[in-house]
């Protein structure tokens, strides 16, 4: 009997260490995430990837050079580029710095720009003959079907 019981508390021992291990390991992979996502480098793959999944999904080809985000509700953009479908140069920016609030984007799921700034940006809206509307109108209907809980 006292065996037994002696070998349910090693098991006990066991399992409790391995629980701790595994939590200690989830706990630092989640630290190292958080902070890999910090790194401007890791930040401008992650949106470069981001922007050809969006140029699958809309059919306007998006691309930009880098992009930082710093203090969680400022993002700056070197280099975007947004064609339209008919690969006609629709938005294109040197440099574009954005303010947002983060809070109305996690408590009222709602997409607020507190403060826009363009640096050498050309637009360039056009209705193309095998069109029926303008290029930019059905760029932004598509972007809207993919993120219903931000425009609407």
């Amino acid at each position: 009997m006292e065996n037994k019981f002696k070998s349910l508390q090693v098991i006990k021992k066991g399992v409790l260490a391995t629980l701790v291990w595994l939590l200690s390991i989830a706990g630092i992979l989640i630290l190292l995430t958080v902070g890999a996502i910090q790194i401007p480098f890791i930040q401008t793959e992650l949106a470069k990837t981001f922007a050809k999944y969006l140029s699958a999904k809309t059919g306007n080809k998006i691309s930009l050079e880098s992009l930082n985000i710093s203090g969680f509700d400022s993002v700056q953009i070197e280099s975007i580029q947004i064609k339209d479908e008919f690969d006609s140069t629709m938005i294109t920016a040197d440099f574009v710095s954005m303010d947002f609030s983060l809070v109305n984007m996690i408590i009222e799921k709602e997409a607020s720009i507190e403060g826009l700034n363009l640096i050498n940006t050309q637009f360039s809206i056009i209705k193309h003959n095998d069109s029926t509307a303008m290029n930019i109108s059905g760029f932004l209907r598509k972007l809207k079907a993919l993120m219903p809980k931000f425009f609407g």
